[in-house]
């Protein structure tokens, strides 16, 4: 999901960016069996490269906890994303499509 061309108005005055992440969005196969996520990246994709950041307030265990929890009880969360997070991937002035990556698992952990 590319935050930058989705949600542009947001981005541009980026205060904060909140994206609602719901069950449908992850693959068909793995839908009505348990996800768990393991971790979140944003990378940042420049004609010249890529850079990329795991955000510790996004990967600390009781907010990865949390995101689980959200999805397994209401099919969705929300996950919100600062700038202070990573103040060069997610800089306003960067020319950059920034994207979400969450990494999963099926099962329990």
């Amino acid at each position: 999901m590319s935050i930058t061309y989705i949600y542009q108005p947001l981005f541009c005055k980026f205060l904060y960016f909140k994206a609602e992440i719901k069950r449908d969005y992850f693959p068909y196969f793995i839908q009505g069996k348990e996800i768990n996520i393991s971790s979140i990246q944003l990378h940042a994709v420049e004609t010249d490269g890529m850079q990329s950041t795991s955000p510790k307030e996004l990967n600390d265990n009781a907010n990865l906890d949390n995101l689980n929890d959200a999805l397994k009880d209401n099919n969705k969360f929300d996950m919100i994303i600062k700038p202070e997070m990573d103040d060069i991937i997610l800089s306003r002035e960067r020319q950059a499509d920034v994207f979400i990556l969450i990494m999963y698992f099926i099962g329990t952990a």
